[in-house]
């Protein structure tokens, strides 16, 4: 699924790893979802940890 037009803010980095506060890049990303209740949440590999976090 091709996401590029998605709100304009393809450049923008995903957050910050919580472990090692590294930007985490936009293309780390490996699963964006929905639970039942509250807001999308999503799953990136930090580059520095080499570990799938929740950036911040």
């Amino acid at each position: 699924m091709d996401r590029t037009g998605d709100r304009g803010n393809n450049d923008l980095p995903l957050g910050e790893c919580p472990d090692c506060q590294a930007t985490v890049p936009r293309e780390n990303l490996l699963i964006r979802y929905v639970p039942r209740e509250g807001w999308p949440r999503i799953l990136a590999e930090c580059s520095e940890c080499e570990t799938a976090v929740s950036p911040e």
